[in-house]
């Protein structure tokens, strides 16, 4: 009966520490999710090619308001075939001729405005993919919180099963208990078993996946913070709807897609207008001729001759459905952030409410729950059924409370992402 009495003590000591146990993993530091971001946006591979395609966008901008390179030709001219002597007619000689082609007025600038507008283009998508990958990383980060988490409750479990099947086996030995007791913990404790491999195999492909997008080694070690506080969203939903076309790259990024495909049109346009080209020539004449061979001189400009309507025509009506078509895509993006503004905002709040459910009044409640039900189970006043129902309905809501943190987070990165706006919530940061 001693034995007995300080195997109870031990359990009951156990069960009022169990909202403080943890899984014993390394404890992350206020920067791991910084350092995370950091290294993303310093070497994801994605991200740096969008960004060599912003560069390379703005040297063709660079290059598109020059004109072409000016002609310059030689030829011998008029040679009697006879004897190709110099000397023989007024018309033998060698020129050199330098021509320059000028677009007709408008269409240089046309196609420089084109080109520096789609460089604003590559640069508002290269920022938008700066936001979309600090969104995959916090996302997969929080995940990786959850499942941190997740895995602490069960070592937790694990431990508190182990002095559940003591006690029922003591229970047992003295013939307040029956065997099957002590068989349903151990299938308990297998089940726990499994979801620990479950959970570490989770850990391994979302580590994986974080280090993937950060460009580091596979199985570079990430941890989590032991407990993430959260507060509830400051910021009106109407502001971050009426912000959002300010502050993310991708309004800025459409205007110019915009502005690009008007320019495409006004050179479509200009295509029925003709280019000239101006030239000069010097003719070297033999000193040996009647006339002592003056040299002579040309000048000229001649005209393409746009008589091919209806190909331009047909180039005019593409350019024109290309503008039609980028403002509806335009105005579908709108729609769609809109939508994802408030959806995203909405999820917040519902998860965030979940979450207060869960800390303040579920979870403290399924504890009371346990400890009474344990309590009772000692005195042989509760079913060891009601003992171990209630340990799972307490694993059930801690984890769901760690969920709902987790979903919480998440739902603020696609927030910050389809607003644009920083949103801070979390409040041991």
């Amino acid at each position: 009966m001693i034995m007995l009495k300080i195997k109870q003590v031990l359990l009951v000591t156990a069960i009022f520490c169990l909202g403080s146990t943890s899984l014993t993993l390394p404890v992350a530091g206020a920067g791991e999710l910084e350092t995370l971001i950091a290294d993303a946006l310093a070497g994801n591979p994605a991200l740096l090619a969008a960004r060599d395609q912003q560069t390379s966008a703005g040297y063709q901008a660079e290059a598109a308001g020059t004109l072409a390179d000016p002609v310059i030709s030689f030829s011998f001219s008029n040679y009697p075939v006879d004897s190709f002597a110099a000397d023989v007619t007024p018309m033998t000689g060698n020129e050199l001729r330098l021509a320059q082609k000028l677009p007709f007025p408008g269409k240089l600038n046309a196609k420089k405005e084109s080109a520096v507008q789609n460089e604003e283009w590559q640069k508002g998508l290269y920022e938008e993919s700066r936001l979309e990958l600090v969104k995959k990383i916090k996302t997969a980060y929080y995940r990786l919180y959850a499942i941190d988490r997740s895995l602490a409750t069960v070592e937790s479990n694990l431990g508190l099963l182990d002095n559940i099947s003591r006690l029922a086996e003591t229970r047992y030995q003295v013939g307040k208990g029956s065997q099957a007791n002590v068989l349903t913990v151990h299938l308990e404790r297998t089940r726990q078993r499994d979801r620990l491999i479950q959970l570490e195999q989770k850990r391994v492909t979302e580590q994986g996946r974080l280090n993937q997008m950060a460009s580091r080694p596979l199985d570079a070690p990430i941890t989590t913070p032991q407990k993430i506080e959260v507060k509830a969203v400051e910021v009106p939903l109407a502001s971050l709807q009426a912000e959002a076309e300010n502050n993310r790259p991708l309004f800025a990024a459409w205007a110019a897609r915009i502005e690009q495909a008007k320019q495409q049109r006004e050179l479509a346009r200009l295509d029925y207008r003709p280019d000239m080209t101006l030239w000069a020539g010097y003719r070297f004449r033999d000193d040996n001729l009647p006339d002592q061979g003056t040299d002579f001189v040309s000048a000229g400009i001649s005209f393409n001759l746009p008589i091919n309507r209806s190909s331009r025509a047909a180039t005019v009506s593409a350019s024109e459905s290309m503008l039609n078509q980028v403002y509806n895509q335009f105005a579908d993006f709108r729609t769609r952030t809109a939508y994802q503004i408030d959806d995203s905002y909405q999820a917040a709040m519902r998860t965030f409410d979940l979450y207060q459910l869960y800390l303040t009044g579920i979870v403290p409640q399924a504890r009371q729950v346990y400890a009474a039900t344990m309590s009772s189970y000692q005195v042989g006043q509760s079913d060891f059924t009601d003992l171990l129902s209630s340990l799972i309905t307490l694993d059930k809501y801690q984890t769901e409370q760690h969920r709902a943190v987790s979903s919480y987070l998440q739902a603020i990165a696609r927030l910050e992402a389809a607003s644009g706006t920083p949103i801070s919530v979390v409040r041991n940061e």
